[in-house]
């Protein structure tokens, strides 16, 4: 029986807090959730925090408001701003989750439930 083994992965954060070291692939696998991480060099990674442009958001707010007698609104407003939130094939982009639930929650606070 062949056991995988992982290898610890180094995190150093852009914003220069403390560094981390994942010692399970599930540690890693909750860090390449929450940031943004680029590989240095085999094993060292920089983590930086996925956050939304205000310019996207501001663009989104205009949108929901330029249409908002749009039917499925937030639906079409995600399918307008698509390439922000999914691959080619469908999956979300890194942050792309965050964007259409972004949109989703606006929609809730501009016009309520």
């Amino acid at each position: 029986m062949m056991v995988s083994r992982f290898d610890w992965q180094h995190i150093e954060f852009e914003n220069g807090s403390n560094p981390y070291i994942c010692r399970t692939e599930t540690e890693f696998k909750r860090l390449q959730n929450k940031y943004c991480l680029t590989r240095i060099k085999c094993n060292f990674w920089i983590a930086k925090e996925k956050k939304m442009h205000k310019d996207l958001k501001r663009a989104i707010v205009t949108w929901l408001l330029d249409n908002e007698n749009c039917w499925q609104r937030v639906n079409a407003c995600i399918e307008n701003f698509r390439p922000y939130i999914y691959t080619i094939n469908g999956d979300y982009l890194i942050g792309g989750e965050d964007v259409a639930s972004f949109i989703s929650n606006i929609d809730k606070v501009l016009f309520g439930s």
